[in-house]
């Protein structure tokens, strides 16, 4: 991959919880580090800072693919947003041929870690009680 050609995409998100607003941000940068285009936005009615973050980085990704941009690098400061998406990427249906229907009580074992950290956030009970 040519170095000239990756670009890094910086992407932050702010959250207010008693007015359920939320910003979000990207900086698309070249491989050296100059800015080449940047946007926000807002969102009402998100209900945690984890949804903030996950509204961010999928508004940044369509930015991305919608200004058809090639070789991009996200960075997120967010370790729960990071976990989320490398974690989810090892199970796929597709990929490991899931192929069966089921609904189950209770989340993914994997997922459940974050499911009672953002509950516990939101002052609920945790997803194992």
């Amino acid at each position: 991959m040519n170095k000239e050609k990756k670009k890094k995409i910086n992407v932050g998100a702010s959250w207010d919880g008693d007015s359920m607003i939320s910003g979000a941000a990207w900086i698309n940068r070249n491989a050296q580090g100059q800015v080449l285009s940047h946007s926000r936005r807002s969102y009402s009615g998100v209900r945690s800072f984890l949804k903030a973050e996950l509204l961010a980085m999928s508004w940044a990704v369509e930015a991305v693919k919608n200004l058809r941009l090639n070789c991009v690098i996200f960075e997120v400061s967010s370790k729960e947003v990071y976990e989320l998406i490398t974690k989810s990427l090892r199970a796929s249906v597709t990929r490991d041929l899931r192929l069966q229907f089921y609904v189950a009580s209770g989340g993914p074992c994997w997922l459940m870690a974050l499911i009672n950290l953002e509950a516990a956030a939101n002052g609920l009970s945790s997803a194992t009680d």
